[in-house]
């Protein structure tokens, strides 16, 4: 029986851990596609804007300025950054390891303070 689980858990981990993986990869593809849709969107409208600007009864250099400034600052934001592993993206078994770290880390943190307070008091 325990021959039995372990050689359909040496198969099917495997093929979870391939599962979880290419499930990460799709979201950071996804990502991406939705970060350079919006570049593409915002260099497209940027010369509507600095038309509607130069319409202006006021010519105003100092908002044409601001345009081109906001767009160069977001067209030149490397899209990359957004996949630096702060969303969330881990795969259950890491969540776990790091809940296990944590408990372990508690629990000997709180069996130091009990061994070493109750001997500085002597």
């Amino acid at each position: 029986m325990l021959h039995d689980i372990l050689v359909k858990l040496s198969i099917a981990a495997p093929i979870i851990w391939f599962a979880f993986f290419v499930s990460k990869l799709r979201s950071e593809t996804q990502r991406l596609q939705q970060e350079y849709a919006h570049k593409t969107a915002l260099s497209q409208s940027y010369m509507s804007f600095k038309k509607q600007i130069t319409e202006l009864k006021d010519q105003d250099d100092e908002l044409i300025k601001k345009l081109l400034d906001a767009t160069i600052d977001t067209v030149s934001y490397n899209a990359s950054q957004t996949l630096d592993g702060k969303h969330g993206d881990k795969l259950p078994i890491q969540n776990l390891a790091e809940k296990i770290v944590d408990k372990a880390t508690n629990i000997g943190e709180k069996l130091l303070e009990k061994c070493i307070i109750p001997s500085e008091t002597k």
